[in-house]
C-alpha cells in the first residue's frame, strides 16, 4: 500500500512541520522515497539537510532531488546575509540564499553519503525533452541511501 505523507515548514495542512536541517519528528529510516524538489536552495544549511534527508531514508531508499542550477558558475553562489534586492541579482528570487554550480552540487550530494544517479537526455531521449518542453540541458537527480 502507498502511503503518501507531506512535508513544510510554513504550509497548512502537511503531515509535518519541519524544519529541513532537523526534522526530529521524523524517525530514522522512515521512508522508502521522498521527493525534494527546490528546496534546499532556501535553507540556510544545506549540508545539514542532505544529512537529514539520508537519515530518513530507509537503506536502499531513494530520493528525487531538484534545486535550481546553474551551468556557467564554478563553484555555488551562497550568501545568507545579503539583501533582498542581491538575493534577486545573484539567486533569481528573494527567499533564496544560494544558487548551486552543477558540480558543487553534485558532490554535496555525494558527500552526504548519497549515490547519485544524474538521468538527462542520455536517459530520456531528446524526443521525451522535446516533447516536455524540456531544455536538453536538464536532468533528474536520483538519489540512494547504499544499503549498509
Amino acid at each position: 500500500m502507498l502511503k503518501h505523507e507531506t512535508a513544510d515548514m510554513y504550509m497548512k495542512g502537511v503531515t509535518y512541520k519541519v524544519n529541513l536541517s532537523c526534522m526530529t519528528e521524523i524517525s530514522t529510516a522512515s521512508f522508502d522515497a521522498w521527493i525534494c524538489l527546490h528546496v534546499l536552495e532556501h535553507v540556510p544549511n544545506d549540508r545539514k539537510a542532505l544529512q537529514e534527508l539520508l537519515r530518513i531514508l530507509k537503506p536502499g531508499g531513494f530520493g528525487i532531488l531538484l534545486v535550481p542550477i546553474s551551468l556557467t558558475l564554478p563553484t555555488t553562489d551562497e550568501d545568507q546575509d545579503t539583501s533582498i534586492t542581491e538575493r534577486w541579482s545573484r539567486f533569481g528570487q528573494d527567499d533564496h540564499v544560494r544558487l548551486y554550480a552543477k558540480k558543487d552540487f553534485m558532490q554535496r550530494v555525494e558527500d552526504a553519503g548519497f549515490l547519485l544517479k544524474s538521468l538527462g537526455k542520455d536517459y530520456f531521449g531528446e524526443d521525451t525533452l522535446k516533447a516536455l518542453g524540456l531544455p536538453m540541458t536538464s536532468v533528474l537527480y536520483v538519489v540512494k541511501k547504499p544499503v549498509a
